[in-house]
């Protein structure tokens, strides 16, 4: 009979100290899942947050362009594609075959600019192509060279909508087209393209203008114009995507 007791006694012992331990193991259980819940919420939350931050610095988005340009851009690829990369909610084509620097802002007006947040100037290739006067950086708008063209641009699109964001972009590398010059080559003026270019980031850069350098950052070259172009001077798809990708990386610095 007192072995029996002892018994009894040892196995409910054993039995409340399982029970202790069960206890122990469920609240413990239940402690790490409310963990691991407010681990994915907090994750969750942390991700949704990110989103937010990353659709607020799209600063271009449901904005209006208005793209100035030659005839990479009356072809409507590069505008066609940046359009939906930034998110814009619509974009003015002004741009004309074979047009120089000259001639850029011509058809700048306050109609054409009225609700224009940014505005973009695309040129230089065809000044190159047919060896307009390079000038110098003393050159104002009254001036009739590259650099004084350039000014006389800056002046009237400032003058006409100052609250528009203005960019200028250089022109790319190119190959031997319908017999203009072919880059590295200079042309008859003795000017190369990199001349142009380097007119366009210097008074930019005198006015506080924003470049885009295609030049140097576009990745298109003469060794694969047959890539990206479809006449050793036009961007074809490939070339189009391939500069609105750094369009839209330097414009949003």
């Amino acid at each position: 009979m007192k072995h029996r007791n002892k018994f009894i006694y040892i196995l409910m012992i054993i039995i409340v100290f399982a029970f202790v331990v069960g206890l122990g193991m469920h609240n413990s259980n239940q402690l790490v899942k409310a963990k691991v819940k407010k681990t994915r919420i907090s994750n969750m939350k942390h991700i949704e947050e990110k989103k937010v931050v990353k659709q607020n610095d799209n600063k271009y988005k449901d904005k209006t362009w208005y793209a100035i340009g030659d005839s990479i851009t009356s072809l409507n690829k590069y505008p066609y594609y940046l359009k939906d990369m930034m998110l814009l909610k619509k974009y003015v084509n002004d741009s004309i075959i074979g047009r120089k620097m000259s001639t850029m802002a011509d058809r700048v007006s306050t109609t054409n600019l009225a609700n224009i947040d940014f505005i973009t100037v695309f040129g230089g290739t065809n000044d190159y192509a047919w060896n307009t006067p390079l000038g110098n950086i003393n050159d104002d708008k009254t001036v009739n060279s590259f650099y004084g063209n350039l000014q006389k641009v800056i002046n009237k699109i400032q003058s006409t909508n100052p609250n528009a964001e203005l960019v200028f972009i250089t022109p790319t590398k190119r190959g031997e087209f319908a017999k203009q010059p072919v880059y590295p080559n200079a042309n008859s003026g003795g000017y190369h393209l990199e001349d142009y270019v380097q007119a366009i980031k210097d008074v930019s850069n005198k006015n506080n203008i924003k470049v885009i350098d295609l030049f140097n950052l576009s990745g298109i070259d003469e060794t694969n114009l047959d890539t990206y172009t479809s006449d050793n001077l036009h961007p074809n798809e490939a070339g189009c995507k391939k500069i609105d990708q750094v369009i839209k990386t330097e414009l949003e610095k």
